[in-house]
């Protein structure tokens, strides 16, 4: 089967949360009736003057989200640390230093899906507190201590989250450190020696600027609805597939092909955005291995070219956001 592969000509990624929060501004709406036209409004039957928002019938069902869960989530403010640098690596000159107690604000950088299920949306509102201000003379912490508390669920409903992959929630010094995709914050696991040497090395940051990525939890297996509205034909959903390749290899640009369908060719500093049909396909740069994906329909994801030994890495959405945001989109 051939599918039609598109590519978006204009996409801007920036750090900042893609789905800002807040309202929804509606335009004025301004009606003039005459009585007439009153008048046989007011004779119709009740059910002939109320539309629903969608005449496909909605049908519920549960499922439970698994403990462990990971939610990708963006700080959506600046925490600020006690150290001499923590004003400038907030790079924030207005938010006071943080103090225990403090609620901190969260979106989630991207969708969260458990079997196929979208639970938890794109700049979905979470929390974290502040436990803990310390100094960070002689250290290369941040300082600061959070517990994660919870993420919006697309029921509306509060996830509880922790910091780590298993165990129970509590307050974790936090380890700060900037990559080449972003800034990124993580909680202290190891000690000092063992995590600069891993995941966390060139932590040193003494606050958390706003933008920064973390990784949460679900706590425990939680019921969740599942509520369909019926209508919907996956052969039209699509998702949206970015590739982008950073720097390294021979520099040469790298063809990019989805089910034996050259999507685009990438260079070095370049990315590309592409509309696949939701379901299986098999991906690979160049002549380098074929990395098979599953896409849910209106899915959004990333995946990073190795220029070096030419193969293809999913990434999350957060951190290939991060990435894409000082290259160059091929046109």
């Amino acid at each position: 089967m051939n599918f039609l592969y598109k590519c978006e000509p204009n996409r801007i990624a920036t750090c900042t949360n893609p789905h800002p929060i807040g309202a929804i501004l509606f335009p004025p709406l301004q009606l003039a009736f005459t009585a007439p036209l009153i008048a046989a409004l007011l004779a119709l039957p009740m059910s002939a003057q109320v539309k629903s928002e969608s005449d496909a019938p909605t049908t519920s069902a549960s499922m439970s989200v698994p403990d462990g869960t990971p939610v990708e989530m963006r700080f959506a403010q600046a925490v600020v640390g006690s150290g001499s640098n923590a004003r400038r690596d907030a790079e924030d000159q207005e938010t006071p230093q943080a103090e225990p107690g403090d609620k901190v604000r969260l979106v989630a950088a991207g969708d969260v899906r458990s079997g196929g299920v979208l639970i938890v949306a794109k700049g979905a509102l979470g929390q974290a507190t502040v436990t803990q201000v310390k100094s960070t003379l002689r250290t290369f912490s941040s300082g600061i201590r959070l517990q994660l508390d919870w993420i919006e669920d697309t029921n509306g409903k509060r996830l509880p989250l922790r910091a780590t992959a298993t165990g129970t929630p509590q307050g974790m010094m936090m380890f700060v450190r900037k990559t080449s995709a972003g800034v990124v914050a993580g909680p202290e696991r190891k000690g000092k020696v063992q995590s600069l040497t891993g995941e966390f090395r060139n932590a040193g940051k003494e606050s958390i600027p706003a933008g920064t990525r973390i990784v949460g939890y679900v706590q425990g297996s939680v019921p969740f609805e599942i509520r369909k509205a019926g209508g919907t034909s996956l052969d039209q959903a699509l998702a949206t597939l970015t590739v982008y390749r950073l720097t390294g290899g021979s520099g040469e640009a790298t063809a990019i092909t989805c089910d034996a369908n050259q999507i685009g060719i990438v260079g070095a500093q370049r990315y590309l955005v592409a509309n696949l049909p939701a379901g299986r396909h098999s991906c690979h740069a160049g002549a380098g291995k074929t990395l098979d994906l599953v896409l849910d329909a209106d899915g959004e994801y990333f995946a990073r070219i190795d220029a070096k030994e030419m193969s293809l890495t999913v990434v999350s959405v957060g951190e290939g956001e991060d990435a894409i945001a000082g290259l160059e989109q091929v046109k």
